[in-house]
């Protein structure tokens, strides 16, 4: 056999090797986390022009113990939104068995914002909302993942309505990375 054709061989295996290695795919991770925050002021644009924005930062319990960060584009809240697609999520901190592990980030893909219910003690008011939305990961973009939460304005009751003044938003989020 001559020498040109005894090379092509071990280069064809070596090929087909490190196709193979390379289209294995590291498994998934799928996060189960309850998540709370608080509304903050820094509404870091990533929404369409005409969107309004909402950032949230909080605690994460579950298979990840850290924190979270979140700005949801959505319609403006008049007793009911919609979630838009875009904004961002990020999800970091360590595994329940204390490992660190790399940050999620992602992106909401639409879902809803409902009025539930509303009252107020003297001056203090509150009104709650159920939120309901998609999220994907950056690694995980044909994973079907999403939050369900509730979301409390706080504010000051004037006899007539009430002026929010912050905002709260506690749930449960599924994540996959």
């Amino acid at each position: 056999m001559p020498v040109k054709l005894r090379l092509i061989q071990p280069f064809v295996l070596a090929g087909i090797a490190l196709i193979a290695f390379s289209s294995t795919a590291v498994a998934a991770t799928t996060y189960h986390e309850k998540v709370a925050g608080v509304e903050i002021a820094f509404a870091p644009n990533g929404c369409a022009q005409g969107v309004d924005a909402s950032s949230f930062a909080g605690g994460a319990s579950g298979d990840v113990r850290g924190n979270f960060t979140a700005t949801i584009c959505h319609t403006p809240l008049a007793g009911s939104a919609q979630i838009k697609p875009g904004g961002l999520f990020t999800l970091s901190g360590q595994s329940a068995s204390g490992q660190p592990i790399v940050p999620v980030t992602g992106h909401f893909t639409g879902g809803s914002v409902e009025f539930i219910g509303a009252g107020h003690f003297g001056t203090f008011c509150f009104q709650n909302f159920r939120v309901q939305g998609g999220l994907v990961s950056e690694t995980a973009p044909t994973a079907t993942d999403g939050f369900l939460g509730v979301l409390t304005h706080y504010g000051t009751w004037n006899g007539s309505s009430c002026n929010v003044t912050f905002a709260t938003v506690a749930g449960q989020a599924t994540i996959t990375a």
